[in-house]
Parts: structure tokens; C-alpha cells; sequence
């Protein structure tokens, strides 16, 4: 419903740091219990937090609690959550990397905590919400969020441990074909996995991110040359619902214009100008707020 407070409140509570560091101490330390209980946990606690949401969603949806008119895709708490960019990578090694420091420095976990929630819980609720209204680029989009976030948490709180001079213990005295076998397996298989898991998220974020980058600049070109009375205010980009095996794209415009004024022909011109940039099968949605100033509608007398 679009309430950031309640998602704060959900961050706040939701028990996700004590399972991700667990597994990236476990990792460094090579202890194997504590990587698998940690992993384990991990994943089981993002498997509960996305059903719950799925539940609820169904729930809410078919009790008609919100009107059954509205269209999720349109909520920005959750828009913000389909479509994977930079600041992914900003906020899920950001938040493992303090959690670890707190961890290793005594600093209170519970206040990283909530970063690292910021990063998994809103994601796994959006898929949870995909699911539940049936609509898989919501799901999809969310889904490669929260993996790429998850990856990230562990990684980088494994990067800062390791950089705090926390080793296995016995390291130093191993040698490499001693440390690359034995009872270190574990880690080097789980600090792999997770690599080729960042590797695989990165390159559908980093195409991402492309294909945004190319739709931004399309649009501000198009509308700068022919349509300077337009104010630009939000774009967006999702693969089609009833195309997301296709790879066909949808591009969300969000823009001002004066009161009265009316462009009809204006998202076709948008969606040829970028599928002739991008190589791409697009559709283009406008949604305009009417701009109407006090002396505009003035006559002189």
C-alpha cells in the first residue's frame, strides 16, 4: 500500500543478520557447521519471508482489504524493487561490509541489522507480491534483487573479515596445495559458489542497467528536440508481463505538461525512437500530470 513506514518497521524486525554472518564467518574461519548452518539458514529464513508475502498478498488481494482496480505495478515501494541497478551493488556490499566490521569492532549488530534487512526483506516481499497478483516481471525482477542482495551481504562481509586478519586456523603454517584441500574445501566451494551466483545476477544487472541508460537518454533527446513543454519526471523499464520469455521491454514515463495540452501520438514516437536505439521490442506507457500556474489562463485586457 505503498507505506514506507511499515516497510521500515519491517526491516527493523526482520532476523536476517544473525544468519548472514554466520555463514560469512563460517566461510572465513572454515569452520563447516557454522558455514552450513549459516547458509541454511539463510536461505530457508528468504524462502519463509517470500511465502509470508505470497500468503499475505493472496490474502489481501482476494479480501478485496485494497481495491481490486489497483494495479501494483504502479506502487513505488514496489516498482522500485523489479527493476535491479546500481545501487543494488551499493546497498547489499555496503550492508554486509558494516554488519562484518560491526561484528569484528564490537559495534552494535542490531543497527547493521537493519541495513542488511533493507537489502533482503523489501525484496522478498515484492516477489511475494509478484506472485500473488500474477505477474512475473514484478516476481522475476525481485527475485534477481534479492539473490544479487544475498550475494552481496555474504561476500562482502567475507571480504571485510578477511581483510581484519580472520583466517582458518592453522592457515599460515598450510601450504597453497594444503589450503586449496582438506577441511578448507567447504570454503573455497562456498566462496565459488557465490562468485559464479554475483557473476551470473551481474550480467543481467549490468544489461540492465544498459538497456535503462539507452532508454533515458532516447527519451530526453526525443523530448527535448519536439516536446520542450514536457517536464521529464521518472522512467522506468520491466520486461512485458505476458512477454518475459520474449524479452520484450515496457518503458514507464512519468511526465508533466501544461494544462490542456494533449500528445496523442507521442508514445509511439517514443517506443519506434528507442527500439530503433536498443534493438528491442518496446512499449511505451505515459502517465502526464497536468501543470496549470496562477497567470497562464490571464487575459489582457
Amino acid at each position: 500500500m505503498d507505506s514506507p513506514a511499515i516497510v521500515v518497521g519491517a526491516m527493523v524486525i526482520a532476523p536476517q543478520v544473525g544468519a548472514a554472518l554466520t555463514a560469512s564467518t563460517g566461510t572465513v574461519l572454515g569452520d563447516r557447521e557454522m558455514l552450513t548452518t549459516g547458509f541454511r539458514s539463510l536461505v530457508a529464513g528468504l524462502v519463509v519471508a517470500v511465502l509470508g508475502a505470497t500468503a499475505f498478498g493472496l490474502l489481501v488481494r482476494f479480501t478485496y482489504v485494497i481495491p481490486a482496480s489497483l494495479d501494483v505495478e504502479t506502487i513505488a515501494q514496489i516498482t522500485r524493487r523489479i527493476s535491479p541497478g546500481m545501487l543494488t551493488v551499493v546497498v547489499g556490499a555496503g550492508g554486509g561490509g558494516a554488519a562484518a566490521f560491526g561484528l569484528a569492532t564490537a559495534f552494535p549488530i542490531s543497527i547493521v541489522g537493519v541495513m542488511i534487512a533493507a537489502a533482503l526483506i523489501p525484496a522478498a516481499a515484492a516477489v511475494g507480491v509478484g506472485i500473488a497478483w500474477g505477474l512475473p516481471s514484478v516476481a522475476i525482477g525481485a527475485f534477481v534483487l534479492l539473490v544479487v542482495n544475498a550475494v552481496l551481504v555474504t561476500l562482502a562481509a567475507v571480504v571485510v573479515l578477511w581483510w581484519l586478519d580472520y583466517r582458518p586456523r592453522g592457515w599460515s603454517k598450510r601450504s597453497v596445495r594444503e589450503r586449496l584441500s582438506g577441511e578448507f574445501s567447504p570454503s573455497i566451494v562456498a566462496v565459488a559458489v557465490l562468485a559464479l551466483l554475483l557473476s551470473v545476477t551481474g550480467v543481467v544487472i549490468a544489461g540492465e542497467i544498459a538497456f535503462e541508460n539507452e532508454v533515458n537518454r532516447e527519451v530526453a533527446t526525443v523530448l527535448s528536440d519536439g516536446y520542450g513543454e514536457i517536464e521529464l519526471v521518472e522512467v522506468q523499464t520491466r520486461f512485458a508481463d505476458d512477454r518475459v520469455a520474449n524479452g520484450d521491454r515496457q518503458v514507464a514515463i512519468v511526465a508533466i505538461r501544461p494544462a490542456g495540452e494533449r500528445y496523442p501520438g507521442l508514445p509511439d514516437v517514443l517506443a519506434n525512437h528507442i527500439s530503433d536505439r536498443t534493438d528491442a521490442t518496446v512499449s511505451v506507457e505515459i502517465e502526464y500530470v497536468d501543470r496549470d500556474r496562477s497567470g497562464e489562463g490571464r487575459t489582457t485586457m
